[in-house]
Formats: C-alpha cells, sequence, structure tokens
C-alpha cells in the first residue's frame, strides 16, 4: 500500500492538490491497480497537449511573409490586386465623363425659422391698419372742426366752447395719426434692415414669392462663404439635402446682416420645400459668383472615391485590369451636384469609387518578412 501511495504521488506531481483530488474522485472505485491505470493515461493525455501547444506557440512566434501589392506606375504609387482580392475588399470602378464647369466657392446653408419674418410682416400690417384707421379719424375731425368754425362765425348757435372743443378733437386725431405714420416708418426700417430690400417689398406687396415662403411651399435659406470678398455677388447656388442630393436655390437678396457664427457676409436664398430640411439646419452648398472664373473642363470626382492621408485628398485610378495608381487631387471646387471638380487626372479616368479605403490600407500595410534562425 505505501508502495502504491507512493507511485500516486509521483504521477501527480505536474498537477495541484486540488485538481488531484477532482481526478481521484471521478476515476472509477476498485483496487488500486485500476486507480493507478487511470493516472497515467491522464497523465499521457495532458502531456500530448502540453506538446501541441508548444508547438502551436512556436508557429505564432513565426511571421508569415505577406505577398508584395505595392508596386511604382510614371513614378506613382500603385497597388496590385487581382479579381479575387478585389471583390473582397469591395472596390468598384467607375469611369469619369468630361464635363464643364463654372468655379464655384465651398458654403454653409442654414435653414432660417419662418416665423421671425411672419411676425415682422404681421407689426407692419398693424402698424398700415393703424395708420389708416388715425388718418381716417383726422380727416373726420378736421371735417367737423371747419363745420363748427363756419357756423361759429355765421352766427348759427355754435358756441366758442364748442368750437374750441372740435378743434382740440382735431389737433388730437393728427397727433396720434403722426404717430401712427412715425410707427410705421419705423416698423418699415426695422423690416429692411433685419431682411433686406427685397424680402421687405414682398412683405408689403404681400407678393406671391412671399406667400409661397408664408404657407411653406418654399424655404427661405441664409448662405455664408467663409473668405469671399465682400463685394461678391452670387449668380446661382446648389443646396445639399439630408439624403444626399443637391437642391437648386434662388437667389433673394444680400443680407443685411453677417451670420453671426461665421463672421461672413451673407445672402438669402429660397428653395423648394424639402422633407429633410427644417428650421435650424446648416448644409453644405456650393455657389457660384457673378464674373469669377471662366468655364473649365474637368471631371466631377465622386465625395466616395477620396481617401484623406497625409494631410492630402487622394484617389484610385485604374491603369491595368489588377492596378490601381493613386493620383493627389485638389478638393476646392465642388461639383454641381456634390463631388469635386477636378482638372488634373487623365482624360476620361476610370476611378476607384467604392473600396478606395481598403486598397490605401493595402498600399500603407508594411510587408513582414519570415524571422532567420
Amino acid at each position: 500500500m505505501k508502495a502504491w501511495r507512493a507511485e500516486t504521488r509521483e504521477l501527480e506531481a505536474p498537477f495541484d492538490e486540488e485538481r488531484t483530488h477532482r481526478t481521484f474522485k471521478m476515476m472509477p472505485k476498485g483496487n488500486p491497480l485500476q486507480r493507478v491505470s487511470g493516472v497515467i493515461a491522464l497523465a499521457a493525455v495532458v502531456a500530448l497537449l502540453g506538446v501541441r501547444l508548444s508547438a502551436d506557440d512556436d508557429d505564432e512566434g513565426q511571421s508569415v511573409p505577406r505577398p508584395v501589392r505595392t508596386t511604382v506606375v510614371n513614378g506613382m504609387p500603385a497597388v496590385r490586386l487581382n479579381a479575387g482580392e478585389q471583390k473582397h475588399a469591395g472596390v468598384t470602378v467607375k469611369t469619369l465623363s468630361e464635363v464643364r464647369h463654372v468655379p464655384q466657392r465651398h458654403g454653409y446653408a442654414a435653414v432660417l425659422d419662418i416665423r421671425p419674418l411672419l411676425g415682422d410682416a404681421q407689426l407692419l400690417s398693424d402698424a398700415q391698419s393703424k395708420m389708416q384707421s388715425t388718418s381716417a379719424d383726422r380727416e373726420q375731425a378736421e371735417a367737423e372742426y371747419k363745420r363748427a368754425q363756419q357756423l361759429h362765425e355765421a352766427g348759427q348757435n355754435v358756441s366758442m366752447r364748442a368750437l374750441q372743443s372740435a378743434e382740440a378733437a382735431w389737433r388730437r386725431a393728427g397727433a396720434a395719426a403722426e404717430a401712427a405714420r412715425r410707427s410705421l416708418a419705423a416698423q418699415r426700417a426695422t423690416l429692411n434692415a433685419t431682411w433686406g430690400p427685397m424680402l421687405a417689398d414682398w412683405v408689403k406687396k404681400q407678393s406671391a414669392e412671399f406667400i409661397r415662403l408664408s404657407t411653406g411651399e418654399d424655404l427661405l435659406l441664409r448662405i455664408t462663404l467663409p473668405g469671399a470678398p465682400l463685394d461678391a455677388s452670387p449668380d446661382g447656388a446648389s443646396v445639399e439635402a439630408p439624403d444626399g442630393t443637391w437642391v437648386h436655390a434662388t437667389l433673394i437678396s444680400s443680407a443685411p446682416q453677417a451670420d453671426p457664427r461665421f463672421q461672413q457676409v451673407a445672402w438669402f436664398f429660397r428653395v423648394p420645400a424639402n422633407p429633410g430640411l427644417v428650421p435650424g439646419l446648416v448644409k453644405r452648398a456650393n455657389v457660384r459668383l457673378a464674373g469669377v472664373g471662366a468655364p473649365q473642363t474637368g471631371v466631377v470626382v465622386p465625395s466616395s472615391a477620396v481617401v484623406w492621408w497625409q494631410g492630402g485628398s487622394w484617389v484610385y485610378v485604374q491603369d491595368e485590369p489588377d492596378t490601381f495608381v493613386r493620383h493627389r487631387i485638389a478638393t476646392d471646387q465642388p461639383g454641381d451636384q456634390g463631388g469635386y471638380f477636378v482638372t488634373s487626372l487623365p482624360d476620361s479616368p476610370s476611378v476607384v469609387v467604392t473600396g478606395a479605403e481598403a486598397i490605401l490600407s493595402e498600399e500603407t500595410l508594411p510587408a513582414v518578412a519570415p524571422e532567420v534562425d
């Protein structure tokens, strides 16, 4: 029995005491030789697992070389990907057609709440009504005074006191009419100073354009161009809707006040009502300035094709079925319907419009060389 216990402890040596105790409890009860055989089998399994794990660790410690996919085409960096790799990376290519483009400027379009304009329009309407009412009272009081004066002078039962009362009423009506006139003038000046002469004129005349704004058929925008000259004159604009489409905007007039968020001159535009454009929203805008730059020829690169790296903007152009060359582009000229107008790419370039990030990742990922013992 003592020899059997000594042999058992020797077999248990690689394990802790608690695990050994659980192991013995799980073993079938029988004579000591059966229990010793079970321990030996268990130790053999553990030893085999240890060898396997050690082999796996050795494999993980060795770096697996990656195929080199980067190359150079005409002095520009490029990446080679076969058809399967392109499909796996989600690479799609589009051939861009040549377009004529009028230079534009990037701006920001704020969708304005129309209620302040409607409030000012109501104040103007109230002032106009007050002016009409007090003017009518003054005319009536003046007629009453003149009639009383004529009767008094003819001695037809109009006392001096009645004449003086009629004169006082006439003068009070005149003062009220003058106050109403000044209030109306102040309200008109406020309207001009806040909304500009064009919108103010629409309000005064209750024009069709103002009706469309007041009923929500059109939306009022204030577009700001950071860095634009003070004498800039917009010739047209388009605004990006939340769904990614671009909506044509019609110029109303320059805004009499600068946008406090950008500290730049601004203009009022209007666009047809759009479900995604709501008051308070600020979206990108492309603005054409009158007399600034001649039309140019180039291509419009979709925004999805552009990757940003090392402070620059780049696109991949398919040079061969399996070769994509990285080109740097300028993004200072927006396209009419989004994207960027570019003149530096080859004629009718086949540009990667999806998957460009994956190609850039493959290009910039360093190759791993196998370790040498």
